[in-house]
């Protein structure tokens, strides 16, 4: 067991310090949809790993190839992750202010783009009338944190890409924010990747004898 749980716990516990560890810093993260996707696919690919690869796993192509299977196996783990991304609808992710504390902040961001842009904080929405845009707040219960999307399915990567620079501006220069949820974030962390610096240590050969069962089936 000494393998599979390093192997669940290393990139997990990688993600959650990261990200904790930019909200202990009181950094708001302001990031795509498909970036923000993409890294919790990293996040939980050992769980994957240990999971449904390992239910699933091709006995014919792993007698034929040998540890060869893997690395197809993780190819093809990133084209159906590419194929999620490249399907789901565009959205900047905020991390680290809830829907109502980002309504300033946007709005700002989108009067640099159209000055008439206007928001109707009752329905969490903000409107661009020169650039035909209307974009709405979509907050996620129980955390700082919230997605933005356009109600059009029409607009432009350039867009996204001069909201996310200009929200950015934004809201690098407000105030810190709370630091609650980045603390819990860093010691979950943490104690995976102690959990697995705890069997690299105490059960060496355990775990390279795990590796080479895990590559040759």
């Amino acid at each position: 067991m000494a393998f599979p749980i390093l192997l669940a716990t290393l990139p997990l516990g990688a993600y959650l310090i990261t990200i904790g560890t930019a909200r202990l810093r009181g950094r708001v993260v302001v990031t795509t949809g498909g970036r923000n996707t993409f890294a919790l696919a990293i996040a939980i690919s050992g769980l994957v790993a240990v999971g449904p690869a390992e239910l699933f796993f091709p006995s014919a192509a792993g007698v034929t190839f040998g540890p060869a299977v893997w690395p197809m196996l993780g190819i093809l783990y990133l084209l159906m992750t590419s194929l999620v991304v490249l399907n789901q609808r565009q959205r900047l992710v905020v991390l680290g202010l809830s829907a109502e504390g980002i309504v300033e902040p946007l709005l700002r961001a989108c009067q640099t783009l159209d000055p008439s842009s206007r928001v109707d904080e009752q329905a969490g929405t903000l409107t661009l009338p020169a650039a035909a845009i209307h974009l709405r707040l979509i907050p996620h219960t129980g955390s700082l944190s919230a997605d933005i999307e356009a109600f059009q399915t029409n607009v432009t990567p350039e867009f996204w890409q001069r909201l996310l620079t200009q929200l950015r501006a934004e809201t690098d220069a407000l105030p810190k924010t709370a630091v609650g949820a980045g603390g819990v974030m860093t010691v979950v962390g943490s104690c995976l990747l102690a959990l697995a610096a705890i069997q690299l240590i105490t059960v060496p050969g355990e775990v390279l004898l795990g590796l080479k069962d895990w590559l040759w089936r």
